[in-house]
């Protein structure tokens, strides 16, 4: 099971997913299956919020 806020904005569905607690391994056929509006979630987009990698900034 993924965890995950679904949010609205100015038309646009989107997901925001916690990949800090927990490692989710989402392919693109997964996304596409997921963001579809008759079998899936449905978005358009999807943000996964993650640790910052040493480095990054």
């Amino acid at each position: 099971m993924i965890n995950f806020d679904k949010m609205h904005g100015n038309g646009n569905d989107f997901i925001v997913i916690n990949s800090i607690e927990n490692t989710y391994k989402l392919s693109k056929s997964k996304i596409k299956i997921l963001s579809d509006r008759n079998f899936g979630i449905g978005f358009d987009q999807v943000i996964l919020i993650g640790p910052p990698h040493k480095g990054q900034f």
